[in-house]
């Protein structure tokens, strides 16, 4: 059974966050997970340059009160670290973290933002699809990985939550030659799970205070929806929130593939929602993206499709 936390939070308010955030460490006993000393990596979606306002991006305000939670529990030692879809650099990803407002944010409550870009070759025996990976290296030497996403919807994997936020570990240009390997729907989110499976992060949170409706992950409008989301299973957190939003698992390659797997069963049978009824959140008319099955290879410079 998977424990999923469900606050209702309305407004992107210092107080009301670190309230709401104490609250998913109570529910779902997150203490027990932590220690001081322990190293840290925090994850949050920051594929490109936009301000919290676009909804493209985890708001900031997230990040620090799950920053601050963590440091109430004696740990000190917390980088936040994301390779976005362009150049893994230090000019590049200082934009980033400069325009997302993680920068301000990383000031004012003292972690660090990553200046390690180097990045290791991990292999997950138990892959089915793709058994190696380049990962960036504050991923691969975190003694605990809390993965902060942002809930959007997603031209090709319809869905856009904490299991797919995990390919953001995947340094910059190394994306589109997954991309290009796995084109069609199905084999790319059964890479997708395979990386999920192999990072495992331990708790993961949905920044689905405003999300991102209609052609996201970039294209999109935000959508307020008045939600945080938390719980050990990147899968069942998943599976959470797009109930919250209507949309049924068949949207999500991703989320189908998890289920063959066996890590959900997709019909909310062995979810335990805690918190907030969802009843009272729940948005009928959330919409998709148009896009549905696109061809994201087809989309490259010449130069990278290969032959």
């Amino acid at each position: 059974m998977h424990k999923v936390s469900v606050t209702a939070c309305g407004r992107y308010d210092a107080e009301l966050l670190d309230w709401a955030v104490r609250r998913h460490f109570e529910l779902l006993g997150i203490k027990k997970l932590l220690r001081p000393g322990m190293k840290v990596v925090v994850k949050p979606n920051l594929i490109i340059g936009k301000p919290p306002e676009a909804a493209v991006t985890t708001h900031p305000k997230v990040v620090a009160a799950v920053v601050r939670a963590l440091k109430s529990h004696g740990v000190e030692d917390i980088t936040l670290a994301e390779s976005s879809g362009g150049i893994y650099s230090a000019g590049y990803m200082n934009r980033i973290f400069r325009v997302t407002g993680m920068a301000e944010m990383a000031k004012a409550t003292g972690i660090k933002l990553n200046d390690d870009f180097g990045y290791k070759e991990l292999v997950f025996e138990k892959a089915k699809r793709c058994g190696r990976f380049q990962i960036i290296n504050p991923a691969v030497t975190a003694d605990l990985t809390v993965n902060i996403a942002k809930l959007k919807t997603h031209a090709m994997m319809g869905f856009s939550g904490a299991a797919k936020n995990i390919f953001g570990f995947v340094p910059g240009l190394l994306k589109p030659e997954l991309h290009c390997r796995f084109p069609a729907q199905r084999e790319f989110a059964e890479m997708l799970v395979d990386l999920a499976e192999g990072i495992n992060p331990e708790i993961n949170f949905i920044d689905g205070i405003i999300g991102m409706e209609g052609d996201g992950p970039t294209g999109g409008k935000p959508r307020q929806v008045g939600a945080l989301l938390a719980g050990e299973s990147c899968f069942a957190v998943d599976i959470a929130a797009m109930k919250l939003i209507g949309f049924p698992l068949s949207d999500s390659p991703l989320h189908m593939e998890a289920v063959r797997r066996g890590h959900i069963t997709g019909d909310f049978s062995d979810i335990e929602l805690a918190g907030d009824p969802p009843s009272g959140i729940i948005v009928g008319d959330y919409k998709k993206s148009r896009a549905g099955s696109v061809d994201f290879v087809s989309r490259l410079p010449r130069f990278m499709r290969g032959a």
